[in-house]
């Protein structure tokens, strides 16, 4: 075992001296990434963004070994990933589940090629004896065919996804399931009682052996000695001796582990203790050989690769959080793409920030509310490396309901401990929407901004990404002019009871103050509504009455 971690080492140093490229990330705004597959220096991954700025969406991204996107393929966004699998002909197979009002749709099946390019797709899998109205894991046989564990059953079907024949697993509901040493199916599910198992079967459904175990999320086989790896809840890998039973785990390592590939005979993992990312090196004891913690802070790894070049490919969800006297906690969330050698670690001596942000310009639309800005940014180098390209972006959402979306990429040098100074060109950006009235008025405009430092290097630290600014918008607002046999509001002003009515069902009422924040907001249903005990400071606010007929709007007066 010694002699196998002095050839991960020296291979790990020789990679450090002939690659340049071994530190790289790419950020983005995304809620959620998972599911990381490595093919030839390229990588995939399952991504899914729920964006104020842009339609929610879920994507499959390729991103080459410079972090370079190949493709992004959009699907839809309430898919549940089940399985991302390099099939045996080099490309991608993904499996699916949507997902919505509490309860399972259509299995979905998806197979790529390295640039993304369909070659198969079975959108809505049909509901009968071919296929498992839901599908637990998937897995290529060696001669090419394909196996999916069901709730109960195991059903086999052709490369080309014909179906072949269906056995019993002797389970009620399925966990994951992989190919054994000698080519039979060990599987991990519950059975009726609740109790958890696992169990082998042969491929006829025979069940050959079974045992009581914990439920896994993942599991893998070390084919020449036929143990089992699965990945338990608290981030625990277990091993299974080809009896199955449990003769090992990394309980007392602390590691909490969340993701691990198997090769010859180490398994690298990833994960976290406490909030910072780790990744190491076990033996098949599960004994650690090689692990490193960093002080990045707030990245949670969730998938890792070995590449062909044996080049560690860690993917993550990082999160940020930015506190501003007038904000609050300003908080965005990147996915993350990390890659070194084996016996390596997230590193990085870059460090890019915001210190300012300001009023560059502002110019009218032709939309009342809506405006173009352009902003000064200063882009400091807080680490020890020359910065020479970064990327600025806007916060998704900029107060209630008030949306404004920015990314540009620069081209700067920023020497260790300097700064430069940058404008973003003009973008649109909202007040308080559509409305209009006779007078003009002073609104507030909170915005952020976040660099990002694209495809090279990994940021060391992303707290200090955000740069927030409070800037103050005249703008002349007049209200819509609707008859009172229609539309009436009274009294105005008035003191703590205020009379809504129209002549149309009113289904929503909605209250901004001159910041163009939130007041309050109420689903209605009916022609009438009285706001009872308004306890908010004298002032003026906009009163926003959506019913079937459109939307009014109408100033009012608290004295």
């Amino acid at each position: 075992m010694r002699k196998l971690l002095f050839f991960w080492f020296l291979l790990g140093v020789y990679l450090h001296l002939s690659s340049q490229n071994l530190n790289i990330a790419r950020h983005s705004y995304v809620d959620e990434a998972s599911h990381l597959v490595s093919i030839n220096s390229k990588y995939f991954y399952f991504e899914k963004l729920s964006a104020n700025f842009t339609n929610d969406s879920a994507n499959i991204v390729g991103i080459n070994e410079k972090g370079k996107i190949i493709f992004k393929r959009k699907i839809s966004f309430d898919m549940i990933p089940r399985k991302f699998i390099r099939t045996l002909d080099y490309g991608l197979l993904f499996l699916g589940q949507s997902f919505g009002c509490d309860q399972f749709g259509p299995n979905y099946i998806l197979k790529l090629d390295t640039n993304g390019n369909k070659r198969f797709e079975i959108s809505e899998v049909p509901f009968n004896n071919e296929w498992p109205a839901y599908i637990a894991d998937l897995s290529q046989h060696a001669d090419s065919s394909f196996y999916i564990a069901g709730d109960s059953s195991i059903y086999h079907f052709s490369k080309n996804w014909q179906f072949i024949s269906k056995v019993s697993n002797g389970l009620t509901g399925t966990g994951p399931m992989v190919f054994s040493s000698n080519g039979n199916f060990i599987i991990n599910g519950n059975d009726s009682l609740g109790v958890y198992k696992i169990i082998e079967l042969n491929p006829a459904g025979s069940v050959l052996n079974q045992h009581n175990s914990e439920p896994f999320s993942s599991m893998v086989c070390h084919i020449p000695s036929g143990s089992i790896f699965g990945l338990k809840s608290g981030g625990i890998i277990e091993k299974i001796n080809p009896s199955l039973v449990s003769v090992a785990n990394t309980n007392s390592t602390g590691f909490m582990i969340t993701s691990f590939v198997l090769k010859n005979d180490s398994i690298f993992f990833t994960g976290n203790i406490g909030n910072k990312p780790s990744y190491g090196i076990l033996n098949l004891d599960l004994q650690p050989l090689h692990y490193t913690l960093t002080p990045y802070k707030k990245i949670y790894p969730t998938g890792i690769t070995l590449d062909n070049k044996n080049r560690i490919n860690i993917l993550a969800n990082a999160t940020s959080a930015m506190n501003k006297p007038f904000m609050g906690s300003v908080e965005r969330s990147f996915t993350a793409f990390y890659q070194f050698p084996v016996t390596g670690s997230f590193s990085s001596r870059l460090d890019i920030g915001i210190s300012t942000v300001s009023l560059a310009s502002i110019a009218n639309t032709g939309n009342p509310g809506i405006k173009t800005i352009a902003l000064k940014v200063k882009v400091n180098n807080y680490g020890v490396d020359t910065i020479r390209n970064f990327c600025l972006n806007t916060q998704a959402q900029q107060g209630f309901c008030n949306f404004m979306m920015f990314h540009k990429s620069y081209s700067a040098i920023i020497p260790p401990l300097s700064s430069v100074e940058v404008k973003t060109g003009t973008f649109s950006s909202s007040l308080l929407g559509s409305i209009s009235d006779t007078s003009s008025y002073l609104f507030v405009k909170d915005v952020c901004l976040f660099t990002t430092v694209p495809n090279q290097e990994s940021d060391m630290n992303i707290d200090n990404d955000a740069g927030c600014s409070r800037l103050l918008i005249s703008d002349t607002i007049v209200e819509r002019s609707i008859p009172e046999s229609l539309f009436g509001i009274y009294p105005n002003p008035f003191d703590q009871t205020l009379n809504i009515r129209s002549a149309s069902e009113i289904e929503e009422i909605t209250m901004y103050n001159l910041l163009g924040q939130l007041i309050w907001q109420n689903p209605v249903n009916d022609k009438t509504y009285i706001l009872h005990d308004f306890r908010e400071a004298k002032g003026v606010y906009f009163l926003w009455v959506k019913t079937s007929e459109g939307t009014q709007i109408k100033k009012v007066v608290k004295e």
